[in-house]
C-alpha cells in the first residue's frame, strides 16, 4: 500500500494539472513566491497584494513587506520544529489519519533566496487571495488563533478548514492553490519537489 502511494504520487508529480476555471486576463502581472523549506511549501504574497479583507483579520506588523501563507499539520507545527524530532507515532498518524489543521502566517521584512518567483495575472492573484482566505476557519468572523502563539514575533497560528492526511499535505494544499488560479502544477502531489518543477 505504501509502495502504490509512493508511485502515484510520483507519477501525479509529473503529470500537469488541467487549468480551473479562472480567467486568466490581460493586464499587469505581479510577483507572487513560492517558498520551500525543507520538505514544506509555503506561499508568499507582498504586503501589497494581499486581500484587504484578510489583511484586516490579520495582526500586521509595521516592518511587514512580505506575508507567507502555509497550510498544515497542528501536530507538525507544534511538535516536529525539526525532522529529527519527528516521532514513529506522528509519522504513522499523519499517514493514516485525518488530523486538525493549522494555518501558519509569517511576517517577513524581505525575501528569501528559496523563493520561487511566480507570475501573476489579475485574476490568477484574486483567486489566489480567495483560497488562501477560505482556508482559515472563522468565528463571528474573525480568524481563530491557535493556542500554540508561534515560533517567533513575526508569526502566528489559525485555525484551517480541512484535515491533514498522506492524502492532503501542505504542498497538496499549495498544489490545489496553484489549481484554483490556473498556475502551472501537478496534477496531484504531497512533495515539495512536484509543485516546484512546474513552476520554473
Amino acid at each position: 500500500m505504501v509502495t502504490l502511494y509512493f508511485v502515484l504520487a510520483i507519477v501525479l508529480s509529473y503529470i500537469p494539472a488541467s487549468a480551473e476555471n479562472t480567467t486568466v486576463s490581460e493586464g499587469i502581472t505581479q510577483i507572487v513566491y513560492i517558498q520551500s523549506e525543507d520538505a514544506h511549501l509555503d506561499i508568499v504574497l507582498p504586503i501589497a497584494l494581499v486581500d484587504t479583507a484578510l489583511k484586516a483579520k490579520l495582526n500586521v506588523p509595521d516592518f511587514t513587506k512580505y506575508i507567507a501563507f502555509g497550510w498544515g499539520n497542528k501536530e507538525f507545527y507544534f511538535n516536529v520544529p525539526q525532522w529529527k524530532d519527528l516521532s514513529v507515532g506522528l509519522a504513522c498518524r499523519a499517514l493514516f489519519m485525518q488530523l486538525e489543521a493549522a494555518q501558519h502566517v509569517v511576517y517577513s521584512a524581505c525575501s528569501q533566496e528559496n523563493w520561487t518567483a511566480v507570475q501573476v495575472h489579475p485574476q490568477q492573484l484574486k483567486a489566489l487571495n480567495n483560497f488562501i482566505a477560505n482556508s482559515f476557519e472563522l468565528d463571528a468572523g474573525k480568524l481563530k488563533p491557535c493556542l500554540c502563539p508561534g515560533y517567533r514575533k513575526n508569526d502566528c497560528f489559525y485555525d484551517a478548514k480541512g484535515k491533514y492526511s498522506c492524502i492532503n499535505t501542505c504542498n497538496v494544499w499549495v498544489n490545489d492553490a496553484m489549481k484554483a488560479a490556473s498556475i502551472p502544477t501537478a496534477k496531484w502531489s504531497p512533495f515539495h519537489f512536484g509543485v516546484l518543477q512546474h513552476l520554473q
